[in-house]
């Protein structure tokens, strides 16, 4: 049997003869093009991102009349060699053609089991059809044979017709049956009493819901309301005390061991009647609203009980007069000045916190949304430790202080300032810096690629700061446009948990002219366009932009518009204020859209939890995707040490004791280069019993060596045993590429 498309076709559908099956197989062992042309049609059957033909293609090869000729064994044979050669040549015909093949395989191979039941069914459907009339006719027919008059007439059941004859039409009577009317009025009553329920239930709402709260002294007046109604609170009125707490703030603090030289206010003498005794052994009453902690009632001084007085009771604070200045005075420490002192800090009777010795900068709003109407943006906000916390509204401002996170794929553009447009490329996380003393913005850069356009005519300077690199650039006019990719070197000195993998910073000027300024350099660095500038930590580099990087304008090809697709279907699931947005990503991530489902598992990666891509990992219907989410977990991991340990702590959580090797596997191995012995770690690797850890390892090997030698991590046990005897002899030769006795550095 000859060695063709079409025998290889009938080969991996099972349908030739054990014969000929088995010398098929002799044959396609012996040729390496007959295995990679297996191996090529199994991986594009699997492959579900592949495009179709264009249907104003009109090449012969792309007739369907053609591929079923071929599939059909009637092609005319001078037109087999120049059709098997477009096949092999194009992966779109390939995967038709064997997709097709495999599908007529298993039809006409396997007969279609169908019940008898619905069988003798579908045979008597035209005699069915055939007996009856269209409903409008038949009204009409009655309406005019039947008058209107006749409500009376006995409905008979109309016998069974003979074959080949119509049935005859019968008078349909139109007569308001009682039973119809009760219908009616029984649902009349139902809406009825549904109505009077609603409008009690929304009237008792509106009697139990409180009123709210007046604003006559403000917050500290409400907060100072009584808890009690009908006993005034000591002290005076809410608005008397609200005068008199902001007479108290007006006033300075003092702290411990600091001396005040204002005198303190007199406070009136207390009153036994109005003020109540509390019982023996209770808490000492106090304004509601107030509290004091025990540090301060400790450093507070207190006054000796007055005699005659209970001792098992204490009067409220607002109630006691000021004692005398040496009573306050503690007796190491020395005579006071003769100025009196202070009162005590006013932060003891006041809601109102303590001054923090470092208070940050309160947030403020710099910037807004810009709204595509192609495709919603999607902004997180993030908590400093990398915790996704909300969505943030397009009419909603962003603010200093505040750090945000883009998800894989999305694009959001942010008009800063009206001076400066950015245009954030997911996955990327950033924060807006504080406004400096000259009133300049500033934004730091963790990881994520931007495009920072001026959209002013005269000079902007912006403050830049990306991890350890700090400085500021100035764009020259209006047409000044720089693009930033913050990212992480490829080797890693250490475990990135431990040891942060030095930055490294792209810096493309597209359009017009702008200045570096740092403090490492004294001079500013100018940048005119087209140019590429390199930042790192250990250099500064400058080249020549030959041509622009692709996250800039994106290619539109098939796999971008399904992304899209994705895209939208995610940004409309997150639409909802109320729900979390990492259980919306939970939930999307078992879409059975397999493009949902995979952007949102890369989303919930970048927000802390990878889990679900190493158990993308162990799952063979994602095997396409397999080198994406390897890819992934890469640049996870090179994000920041909390990153790191996200992703071993999921590692550990999925694949067991095999979760700290798969995890060192993501960054122990430049792609560069690795020594021989680390190779010997990889290939041994590709006999561990978890299919994740093997995925990584293989993964890796390829990466380094461009090789593969036969090795699918999903195969069976002794084809893996075979392709890894094959690797362990071409290392012993010294034949694998990427392998030497020192690794490779960048």
């Amino acid at each position: 049997m000859r060695l063709t498309l079409r025998t290889l076709l009938a080969y991996l559908d099972n349908i030739l003869d054990p014969e000929d099956a088995a010398e098929l197989r002799r044959k396609i062992e012996e040729s390496d093009v007959a295995k990679a042309v297996l191996r090529r049609i199994r991986e594009l059957l699997r492959k579900d991102r592949l495009g179709a033909p264009d249907v104003h293609d009109r090449q012969e090869s792309l007739d369907p009349n053609t591929i079923a000729e071929y599939l059909d064994n009637t092609l005319p044979a001078e037109q087999v060699a120049d059709f098997e050669k477009v096949c092999l040549e194009s992966e779109i015909e390939l995967a038709e053609v064997a997709a097709c093949h495999q599908i007529l395989a298993m039809i006409l191979g396997e007969p279609a089991e169908v019940d008898p039941k619905t069988r003798e069914k579908m045979y008597r459907l035209p005699q069915t059809l055939g007996q009856l009339e269209k409903p409008i006719e038949k009204i009409a027919q009655e309406l005019v044979s039947q008058p209107a008059t006749d409500e009376k007439t006995p409905q008979t059941v109309p016998a069974e017709p003979e074959p080949g004859k119509r049935a005859p039409t019968e008078p349909v009577t139109f007569v308001t049956s009682a039973p119809h009317v009760r219908s009616w009025f029984l649902g009349l009553v139902v809406l009825l009493v549904l109505g009077v329920i609603g409008v009690g239930v929304l009237a008792l709402y509106k009697m139990l819901l409180p009123p709210p709260p007046g604003f006559a002294g403000g917050e500290l007046a409400q907060q100072s309301q009584p808890a009690e109604q009908g006993k005034e609170p000591a002290g005076g009125t809410p608005s008397e005390k609200s005068t008199a707490t902001d007479r108290a703030d007006e006033q300075p603090k003092i702290g411990v061991g600091e001396v005040s030289t204002e005198p303190p206010p007199r406070s009136s003498p207390p009153q036994q009647e109005s003020a109540p005794t509390p019982e023996p052994g209770s808490a000492p009453p106090s304004a509601p609203g107030q509290m004091e902690s025990p540090a301060v009632a400790e450093q507070q001084p207190q006054p000796p009980p007055t005699e005659g007085a209970d001792q098992g009771a204490t009067r409220p604070v607002e109630e006691q007069p000021a004692p005398p200045v040496a009573d306050r005075v503690p007796a190491p420490v020395p005579p006071v000045m003769p100025q009196p002192v202070a009162p005590a800090p006013t932060d003891i009777a006041s809601p109102v916190p303590g001054v923090r010795e470092a208070a940050p900068l309160p947030p403020e709003p710099v910037g807004r949304i810009v709204e595509d109407p192609r495709l919603p943006p999607i902004l997180f906000q993030v908590h400093p430790n990398g915790t996704v916390l909300r969505r943030v509204s397009l009419d909603e401002p962003v603010r200093t202080c505040d750090s945000y996170c883009v998800l894989p794929r999305y694009r959001v553009t942010i008009h800063l300032a009206d001076s400066v447009e950015l245009l954030c490329v997911g996955p990327m996380f950033f924060e807006l810096l504080p406004m400096d003393a000259d009133g300049q913005l500033g934004i730091g850069v963790s990881f994520g690629q931007m495009v920072m356009t001026s959209r002013q005519p005269e000079k902007t300077t912006l403050r830049l700061k990306c991890g350890n690199l700090d400085g500021r650039i100035e764009f020259g006019d209006a047409q000044s446009q720089v693009a930033i990719s913050v990212a992480r070197q490829l080797i890693c000195p250490g475990d990135p948990e431990t040891q942060p993998v030095p930055w490294i910073v792209d810096m493309f000027t597209l359009g017009g002219t702008a200045r570096w300024f740092d403090a490492q350099h004294p001079r500013p660095i100018v940048l005119r366009a087209p140019v590429q500038m390199r930042l790192s930590e250990a250099e500064l580099l400058a080249t020549p932009m030959t041509d622009q990087p692709e996250w800039i304008k994106p290619r539109v090809s098939t796999a971008s518009i399904l992304e899209e697709r994705a895209m939208a279907i995610l940004e409309n699931a997150l639409q909802d204020r109320e729900k979390d947005p990492l259980l919306v990503l939970r939930e999307q991530a078992t879409a059975r859209q397999r493009e949902v489902a995979w952007l949102a598992q890369r989303s919930l990666g970048y927000a802390g939890e990878p889990d679900v891509l190493w158990r993308v990992l162990e799952d063979l219907e994602y095997r396409p995707l397999w080198s994406d989410a390897v890819a992934t977990l890469r640049e996870i991991v090179r994000i920041s040490p909390q990153h790191a340990a996200a992703v071993r702590a999921s590692a550990e959580k999925t694949l067991g004791t095999g979760g700290t090797l798969a995890y060192a596997m993501l960054w122990k191995y430049a792609d560069t280069g690795i020594t021989k012995t680390q190779a010997e770690e990889l290939v041994q690797q590709l006999e561990h019993h978890s299919l994740a850890i093997r995925v990584v390892a293989f993964w890796t090997l390829r990466q380094i060596t461009g090789m593969t030698l036969n090795y699918e991590p999903q195969a069976a046990p002794n084809d893996r045993a075979k392709a890894v005897q094959l690797w362990r002899e071409r290392l012993t030769k010294g034949t694998v590429r990427g392998i030497g006795d020192q690794p490779s550095h960048l």
